[in-house]
């Protein structure tokens, strides 16, 4: 069976996504809602979120 493609997010798009989540107030459900992706969805690799 074949794997599916993995969506590709823009480098604007994942820094927003950091910069939301870094805020210690922000859940991960209310970063995910306000981007509009599934709160399962990674879009970033754990190292580069440092």
């Amino acid at each position: 069976m074949a794997r599916k493609k993995t969506k590709s997010y823009p480098e604007a798009f994942r820094s927003e996504a950091v910069r939301l989540a870094d805020q210690p107030v922000r859940t991960a459900a209310d970063v995910a809602r306000e981007l509009g992706i599934h709160v399962g969805v990674t879009i970033l690799p754990l190292g580069k979120c440092q």
